[in-house]
Formats: structure tokens, C-alpha cells, sequence
């Protein structure tokens, strides 16, 4: 049975807009008054569902007009070019093989390395991510603070966007013919 990369690429880049989604939620609703999430609590489910629910569009569009930080609209821009880059080498990879060939793989490889410090910084982010939840304390609203689920986010969008432009027709090796 053959597995579907690219498929499988598309539903992990989808998942992850989702994760940045859910981020910037968690992050406006501990800006609530009230909220249950705070830097040095622990996080669970059950406190994340109860105050995610508390969240509305009006509040997440008043949060993003009272923040007074780009930075916020900068991380979340810079998910979804790489969203936008990923999907688009998933769904028609033949895009780099068409008259403007070169423009194209420039422009894919230039956006890709300006896009880089921060596709590195979001994996470093995603290490710590793990090292967190997994082999230390847990996870703790200093992570939603920090907008930790946007940086893992863009971490495994990049390594996904790398991977998919590095595998492109384009760049197969051509056959080698017998002489």
C-alpha cells in the first residue's frame, strides 16, 4: 500500500493553521479578565476547553486592536505564507515545471530563506515544546503567553514547505541513458 505524502503533507499543514488557530485563542482568553490560564499554572485539557469556550470572534478582533504589537500579526503571517507555500507545492507540484520555471523556484526559494530564521526558531520552540510537556514540569500558560502553539506551528510548516519544495519534480535527477 502506497501512502499519499502529499496527502498526508496537506492534512499536517491544515492541523497546524488549526494549532495556530487554537493558540491565538488560548492567548487572547488569558488576556480575560477571570481567565483560569496563568504563567505558572499548570495547563490541562479540561481548563484549556473551559476557557477557549469563553472566546469570541468580537474578542479575538478586539484583542488583536487593543494588543498594540504587530508581533502577533507577524507570526501569524508568517504561518500563513508557509501554510499557503506547503499546500500549494502539495496540491499542484507541477507549478515548478511550467514556462516560468525559474521565477517561480527563485521566488520559492527566496521566500523560503527569508522564512528560515523563523521556521528554525519555531523548531527550537517545538523542542522545547516536547522537552516541556514530556520530560519536564508540563506545560504552563507561559507557553500560551509566549504564543508557543503559533512557533510550533510554523517549525513543522517549514520543515514541510523544505521538504515539499526539495521534492518537486523539478529537482528529481534525471535518468541517466545507456550509451
Amino acid at each position: 500500500m502506497k501512502i499519499p505524502w502529499r496527502g498526508v503533507a496537506v492534512v499536517v499543514v491544515l492541523g497546524c493553521c488549526a494549532f495556530s488557530v487554537f493558540g491565538v485563542a488560548a492567548c487572547v482568553a488569558m488576556d480575560q479578565p477571570g481567565s483560569a490560564i496563568h504563567d505558572n499554572t499548570l495547563l490541562s485539557l479540561p481548563i484549556l476547553w473551559q476557557e477557549l469556550s469563553k472566546v469570541s470572534f468580537g474578542t479575538v478582533a478586539t484583542w488583536f486592536a487593543q494588543v498594540g504589537s504587530l508581533w502577533p500579526l507577524i507570526l501569524l503571517s508568517v504561518e500563513l505564507v508557509l501554510a499557503a507555500m506547503a499546500l500549494t507545492l502539495a496540491v499542484r507540484p507541477e507549478i515548478l515545471s511550467g514556462p516560468w520555471q525559474t521565477a517561480i523556484v527563485a521566488g520559492l526559494g527566496l521566500a523560503l530563506g527569508l522564512l528560515s530564521v523563523s521556521g528554525l526558531f519555531g523548531l527550537l520552540h517545538l523542542a522545547f515544546t516536547f522537552l516541556n510537556a514530556f520530560a519536564w514540569r508540563g506545560l504552563d500558560g507561559e507557553w500560551i503567553s509566549e504564543l508557543g502553539p503559533v512557533y510550533d506551528a510554523i517549525g513543522i510548516n517549514y520543515v514541510i514547505s523544505c521538504l515539499l519544495f526539495w521534492h518537486t519534480p523539478s529537482f528529481r535527477p534525471a535518468e541517466e541513458t545507456a550509451l
